[in-house]
């Protein structure tokens, strides 16, 4: 496979690593570069499949990632886990605009979905916090 970036920093053996998948014979590696643009990017590569992301992608999903996991800790507080008068979870300041952060209401599943997702992040618990926990130390 033709490298897309010009790797600078690399987790070649992230396939160790990499949540439930941890293990699994599909080597798994990350890497950050460049691409042919010039432009810093961040690959997931499992087998032959690759995607490349800007960091700035990669740190707005952890933004959204973060936001999603705070709503969820009280989402219990709701019938239906989240509001239905009122599906804003949040305005992420960025760039002097805002990323708006929402419950996808309009989803036809939306119900059965959210409470899917919480049952899945409760199971995830574990993975996900070890990995933030690691974000706010810093690493």
């Amino acid at each position: 496979m033709k490298d897309d970036i010009r790797p600078v920093f690399e987790a070649g053996d992230y396939g160790r690593v990499n949540g439930r998948k941890a293990g699994q014979a599909n080597a798994a590696s990350l890497a950050i570069g460049l691409d042919e643009a010039g432009e810093a990017v961040i690959r997931l590569r499992e087998g032959e499949t690759s995607l490349t992301l800007p960091l700035h992608q990669a740190a707005d999903m952890a933004l959204l990632l973060q936001t999603a996991l705070g709503y969820m800790g009280e989402a219990y507080r709701m019938p239906k886990l989240y509001d239905e008068n009122n599906p804003l979870v949040s305005r992420i300041g960025l760039q002097g605009e805002a990323m708006t952060v929402k419950v996808a209401v309009e989803s036809p599943t939306i119900e059965a979905d959210i409470a899917a997702l919480r049952d899945v992040l409760s199971k995830d618990g574990e993975l996900l916090g070890e990995r933030l926990r690691r974000l706010a130390q810093g690493q």
